[in-house]
């Protein structure tokens, strides 16, 4: 584990937020706002398929970063910031939310994050009322390459459902392709999970023959509640997730938490009641 100092140093690179980088665009009448520059060689933009159905629509943030260059999953892990959406400056938008792709597991310094690296396409679902909505969209976020900085861009768009725009929609489509779906297969691919407070891990029943357990991701939504990549547990068709930082678990027992996963058909999720180990 890293100790306190490399930690501290860690959260360090990421410059105050007075050194936001604060741009504003005008709206765009088209199916995506202007580029916005929010660090060197980044740019951020809004884009959107501009169908209307049954009061639903999709956007995306798109990020054209340099290869290296990385942004955060919901669950950041150990040293990074999820994106935030505001969207209270819109007009006729009533709700909106960011749609998570699966991840990128990366350990860094000793350090485990969960990330988008290079070209990117956060899936933002809509709820707008009739006719035309004007969006505005503060967007903040964490963009690290060699420092990290948090970044903050206002984009505007003009979401038209007379005009969709079909270029943009299959883009976000695929991207959507990414986003964890409920699983609705077999139960058993994920089992019962069962905590340890004494060793301060959590242990899984998977089926290694449909998942594989280093796809596996653990969460309860706690973005301060975080754990090691999969290891193979002493016990047959178990696999242990240790508790990283200081954090025993405490509260966890009777607790749901999601855990996301990779199959050969794509990634999806499910959600489990954490069960004290017997003794």
């Amino acid at each position: 584990m890293p100790d306190n100092a490399l930690a501290k140093d860690m959260m360090k690179r990421f410059l105050p937020i007075a050194a936001l980088v604060l741009a504003a665009c005008p709206a765009a009448h088209a199916a995506e706002s202007p580029w916005v520059e929010v660090a060197p060689d980044t740019r951020m933009r809004l884009i959107s398929n501009d169908l209307v159905v049954n009061g639903k629509t999709m956007a995306a943030i798109e990020l054209d970063m340099p290869a290296a260059t990385k942004t955060y999953w919901r669950i950041p892990g150990e040293t990074g910031i999820p994106a935030q959406l505001d969207l209270a400056g819109s007009t006729n938008v009533e709700s909106g939310e960011i749609v998570w792709p699966y991840p990128l597991r990366q350990i860094e310094h000793g350090f485990v994050d969960f990330v988008y690296k290079g070209e990117t396409l956060l899936p933002v679902a809509l709820t707008v009322g009739s006719g035309a909505a004007e969006v505005t969209a503060n967007v903040m976020l964490g963009v690290c390459d060699q420092i990290c900085v948090p970044v903050r861009a206002e984009l505007a768009l003009t979401i038209n459902p007379a005009r969709p725009d079909r270029r943009q929609g299959l883009r976000i489509q695929q991207a959507l392709a990414d986003v964890p779906a409920p699983w609705a297969g077999d139960a058993t691919i994920i089992g019962d999970v069962i905590i340890d407070p004494v060793s301060r891990r959590l242990d899984v029943a998977i089926d290694t023959a449909q998942v594989d357990p280093q796809s596996v991701i653990i969460d309860n939504g706690d973005p301060g509640l975080l754990f090691s990549m999969p290891q193979k547990s002493p016990e047959a068709g178990l696999v242990s997730f240790e508790l990283l930082g200081k954090r025993a678990g405490e509260g966890l027992q009777g607790q749901p938490v999601r855990l996301t996963f990779l199959t050969e058909n794509g990634a999806f999720e499910v959600s489990r009641i954490v069960r004290m180990r017997d003794r």
